[in-house]
């Protein structure tokens, strides 16, 4: 498989993971992989395969309690390098996962400013009421909001399930986060707003993102954004390629099965 050229931010061995169900369901076995700092990779397969499940374990969200997990993860952040057993700690402060239905977790008791601005002391980005404000602007202004104040000043309640999305967005690009993790960024919405998720994540992708990882099912809606391109299934990867060397090199019939449908919706 195709290991990135410069040192690696994220290291993965061997990492299996078993939820502790009756039977026991397999989610990851054997999976060996490394990611670089600044690459942006697509996780494609169909439901099921895995994808959020490593997601969930490079993030440290995955419950141990309820998951067997072996195997070597190695997260390199501010903090240096961060064996598995601390990536909980570690995702505290520089990763940041975003759930398909994460808009949701927005307080509908706080206005989006407020949330820029709890963001701003918890993670001490930006230390002065104008200096939040500013980058807070700067950010959904980049997202694509015309009129950020009117945005800020809003409740979460108060906006479309794109805009809410694309606000919550906002708020993770706005952590700084070392790595960012998307799961079906445009899960839940029209194709409208599919388009304008779409649209914003390419304009910030270079500005306001280091390392990136999407999870998705159609690789046309991510292609814009990656650099390689990871196709999982049954908890195994079937093909890690680049994605300049698309169709190509694909070898997998469900990896070449999912690029061709993707394709297969063009008008």
């Amino acid at each position: 498989m195709p290991f990135p050229n410069n040192n690696p931010q994220i290291e993965i061995h061997n990492l299996s993971v078993r939820y502790c169900t009756t039977p026991e369901t397999k989610a990851l076995e054997n999976i060996t992989l490394a990611i670089a700092a600044n690459e942006s990779v697509g996780l494609l397969g169909p439901n099921g395969c895995g994808k959020t499940t490593l997601a969930l374990v490079i993030s440290g969200l995955l419950d141990s309690s309820k998951a067997q997990i072996s195997g070597e993860v190695d997260i390199s952040t501010h903090l240096g390098v961060q064996p598995m057993q601390n990536v909980v700690v570690t995702s505290g402060l520089r990763i940041t996962y975003v759930s398909q239905n994460s808009s949701e977790a927005m307080s509908d008791v706080w206005k989006i400013g407020d949330h820029f601005k709890f963001l701003s002391q918890a993670r001490a980005r930006v230390n002065t009421q104008v200096g939040y404000i500013t980058a807070s602007h700067r950010i959904l202004s980049d997202i694509g909001f015309d009129d950020p104040m009117q945005i800020m000043n809003c409740y979460p309640f108060e906006l479309s399930g794109g805009m809410a999305k694309l606000v919550h967005l906002s708020l993770a690009v706005f952590s700084q986060p070392d790595i960012l993790i998307l799961d079906e960024p445009a899960w839940g919405v029209d194709l409208i707003a599919q388009n304008l998720i779409a649209d914003a994540l390419f304009s910030i992708r270079y500005k306001h993102i280091n390392t990136l990882i999407v999870i998705g099912h159609d690789y046309q809606a991510i292609e814009h954004l990656i650099d390689r391109v990871i196709f999982m299934n049954n908890g195994c990867i079937i093909e890690d390629v680049s994605a300049d060397n698309i169709p190509e090199v694909l070898k997998h019939s469900l990896a070449i099965e999912l690029y061709e449908s993707s394709r297969s919706l063009d008008i």
